[in-house]
This record gives structure tokens, C-alpha cells and sequence, in this order.
């Protein structure tokens, strides 16, 4: 730290022009060796944790599973499969009885095969998809938890560096003559 000359009055303004590093941390608004800190943990952080990308790792059939969890959960399959639905049912119940061909008659046993068949199916895969979901969201929420932990550190010693500051200009208010 640098000396006060003995002709100067001691301010709060004398004494930050003379410290040289006090004065640099000021005039930014910020402590600045312990922002580029933080930044720089936070942002090790953030390389370690995002350098896991779960599509890189999944196998085909995981891939599938998401592909059909997707679509099977989505606005177009409702209404492609309603539509397949009322067409079965019109085809079977009025066209194809007048013609004395229906493939499938009313208690649609043949549909209700096809629809348990595909529920069955259906049903295991959006399960493996939602517990890679959940997975996903247990891996970001460690990583955010991490994240939080080390800002809360830094937090921390910046408000005791800034009590430090407090108290030392206090203490120079205290001397003033």
C-alpha cells in the first residue's frame, strides 16, 4: 500500500488515490480480481457439466424409443389415429357390409386386437423414454445445484471483502482530522 504524504489531509478519497489496488476496485464498481474468479470457477463448471450430451450416447433402439414417445404423444398422432379410427369403422360398418365384404364386422374384434396390441407396445416405450427424461433432469438439476453452491461461495467473499472495505473506511472516517 502506498504511504499518505504527510501534507495531505486524510480522506476517504486521499486514502483510495493512494491505494493503488483499493483504487483500481473501486473506480471499476466492482471488485474485480474476484469477479474474473467467480467467472472463471463458474464457468469451469459449466465446461465439466455440459461436456455430457445424451444424445452422443444413446443407442439406436433409445433413439427409437424417444422417435415413438414423441410421436405418440403429440397432436398429429391423435387425430391420425382418430382419423383411422372413424375410417375402419365407416369402412367396416357401412361400404364394406353393403358389398358383403367386411374384413372386420361390428364388434371390431380385429381392432380391438390391433388397438391392445399397440398399447402394449407403446406402453414400455414412453416408459424407458420418460426415465431417460427424468435422468436428463436429474443430471441438469446436479449441475445447476453445483452451479448455485459455487456463486454462493464467491457471494460470500465478496461480501466479506466488502465488510472489509466498509470497516477500513470507517476507521479512516474515525482518524479524520
Amino acid at each position: 500500500m502506498d504511504e499518505l504524504k504527510a501534507t495531505q489531509k486524510i480522506s476517504r478519497k486521499n486514502y483510495v488515490s493512494s491505494n493503488s489496488a483499493l483504487s483500481k476496485t473501486l473506480k471499476s464498481g466492482d471488485l474485480g480480481f474476484r469477479k474474473t474468479k467467480a467467472k472463471n470457477i463458474l464457468q469451469k463448471t459449466l465446461q465439466k457439466t455440459q461436456g455430457y450430451d445424451h444424445k452422443n450416447k444413446l443407442t439406436p433402439g433409445q433413439r427409437a424409443a424417444d422417435a415413438v414417445a414423441r410421436f405418440g404423444g403429440s397432436w398429429t398422432f391423435i387425430v391420425i389415429f382418430l382419423g383411422f379410427l372413424i375410417l375402419w369403422m365407416i369402412l367396416n360398418s357401412i361400404i364394406l357390409v353393403k358389398y358383403e365384404k367386411s374384413f372386420d364386422a361390428y364388434p371390431y374384434i380385429l381392432l380391438n386386437l390391433v388397438l391392445s396390441c399397440l398399447a402394449a407396445i407403446q406402453a414400455p416405450i414412453i416408459l424407458m423414454s420418460q426415465n431417460r427424461a427424468a435422468e436428463r433432469d436429474r443430471i441438469k438439476a446436479d449441475r445447476d445445484y453445483a452451479i448455485n453452491r459455487k456463486a454462493e461461495r464467491e457471494n460470500q467473499i465478496i461480501m466479506r471483502d466488502l465488510e472489509q472495505m466498509k470497516k477500513m473506511l470507517k476507521a479512516m472516517e474515525q482518524k479524520k482530522i
